[in-house]
């Protein structure tokens, strides 16, 4: 198990937020609880091991770009796909910026 200093190093900075974890045990930081639990194995309250990267790699699960573990490699057209849907709402979100519509909290 690694000591919090030890996880903060292994990070190298990144900070950890939404749904991006960190495995106390082995120290790699996943996208998602799926990813983190994907690379978990054993019976729950028994023995639960990490997989090793290899076996990772022969589940499928990837390393993105920011460095962490995904449940599965994106193809180039899935993350093309991705990207324009994310520029269409980001188009959408500035169009809605007007002023009339931006609703304030008390």
């Amino acid at each position: 198990m690694l000591t919090i200093a030890q996880a903060r190093e292994a990070r190298q900075g990144i900070n950890l937020s939404g749904d991006h974890n960190q495995c106390c045990q082995c120290g790699l930081l996943f996208n998602s609880t799926a990813a983190f639990d994907k690379h978990r194995t054993g019976a729950y309250g028994v023995e639960r091991l990490c997989l090793t990267r290899s076996e990772m790699e022969l589940r499928g699960m990837a390393k993105n770009q920011q460095g962490f573990r995904v449940t599965e490699r994106m193809s180039v057209q899935d993350d093309e796909q991705k990207s324009a849907a994310l520029l269409a709402q980001d188009i959408e979100l500035d169009a809605a910026a007007d002023q009339s519509q931006v609703m304030r909290q008390p």
